[in-house]
């Protein structure tokens, strides 16, 4: 919180001046201060993240501006100066290879070559060479006629003036087809924006459905909706509560069916994800007491199988009584005495 403060102040002087003075910071409530440091708290996860998803495609421009923001409202260097100048030295690199490859398609392949402009100007977009190259290969017939086409498919998107699901994901498929081509298209940067309305208010309604414990529908429109904006948290951790739940499901199944080793490992793969999960560890619990209290009935069919000398049979049996419990003397010297009956057996033959 200290660290932020002083940034805090920076951006709310804009809007500390009332008509004669200024307000002060420290006239402000603490839970408006508290409210205020969440808010750039969350901003600064947002620029990491976006920084991620743009270092992941290659765009190290917009990942350096992303880092850059996380480093200032941080106050330190979160992503050193040594990290954002070898960024910096790739995405010139990148602009100028790429810039090349246009050149040399800019007769034979006018698109492949716009294609190639598009990466220059995603890692340099102030390249002027890149930037004349772009103009001239908008004005030609036949890649104006190529952009007009994807630029009518998204228009009959945003014509439908839909918000589900299905339209948003089909939307952004186009757009990102656009935008492979022309990554400041005026309609695409249009549609970016409904896109990010649109993406806000299904996950609103999705997180709806997990609420009223219609798990199955909730993951379906989750997972449709992580195709749009990858690397989502909120949706990566209702995706994890879900699989909680319906391993949670799927173990009180086994439970009620006697299968008690099935319950219990379903509940330790909960336990991995969220050690902390109490339903998982009273089904293993659960699990454990259902098996010890056949411990008595075990030990009888154990000693039995002993006397018949079907050996291989009673090492099973006395094994899974050491399992449940493994302080049993009287299991531990059965089991010794039948491993020596099996050696002796073993050398006999």
């Amino acid at each position: 919180m200290k660290r932020i403060m002083p940034f805090l102040i920076t951006l709310l002087i804009p809007f500390l001046f009332t008509a004669c003075s200024l307000i002060s910071v420290n006239s402000l409530s603490a839970e408006k201060k508290f409210e205020i440091y969440h808010s750039v708290v969350n901003e600064i996860e947002s620029y990491k993240k976006e920084g991620d998803i743009h270092l992941k495609n290659k765009y190290y421009h917009k990942a350096i501006l992303a880092y850059e923001k996380v480093n200032f409202y941080e106050a330190k260097e979160v992503y050193s100066k040594k990290y954002i100048n070898n960024l910096k030295n790739r995405a010139s690199y990148n602009a100028n290879y790429f810039l090349k490859k246009a050149l040399a398609n800019a007769q034979k392949n006018k698109i492949k070559s716009l294609y190639y402009i598009n990466i220059a100007m995603r890692n340099n977009p102030t390249l002027k060479e890149a930037i004349e190259l772009k103009e001239t290969l908008l004005e030609d017939a036949k890649v104006k006629s190529f952009i007009n086409k994807k630029e009518q498919k998204v228009q009959n998107l945003l014509n439908k003036n839909k918000t589900t699901v299905y339209h948003t994901r089909s939307l952004n498929n186009s757009v990102k087809k656009l935008v492979k081509y022309d990554d400041f298209n005026p309609l695409a940067i249009k549609a970016k924006s409904i896109i990010k309305n649109s993406y806000e208010r299904l996950v609103k309604n999705s997180i709806a459905l997990y609420n009223k414990k219609n798990y199955s529908q909730a993951k379906k429109e989750f997972n449709l909706l992580s195709f749009i904006y990858q690397e989502d948290k909120t949706i990566n951790n209702y995706l994890h509560y879900i699989k909680q739940k319906e391993l949670i499901e799927e173990a009180k199944s086994y439970l009620a069916n006697k299968n008690y080793n099935k319950a219990s490992n379903l509940a330790k793969e909960v336990l991995k994800i969220n050690q902390n999960n109490q339903e998982a560890k009273e089904i293993i619990s659960a699990s454990t007491i259902a098996k010890c209290d056949m411990t008595g009935t075990l030990e009888a069919k154990g000693i039995n199988l002993y006397i018949k000398q079907n050996f291989d049979e009673a090492k099973i049996t006395f094994e899974k009584i050491i399992a449940c419990h493994p302080e049993n003397k009287r299991a531990h010297a059965y089991l010794k005495k039948i491993n020596q009956q099996l050696n002796t057996i073993k050398k006999l033959r």
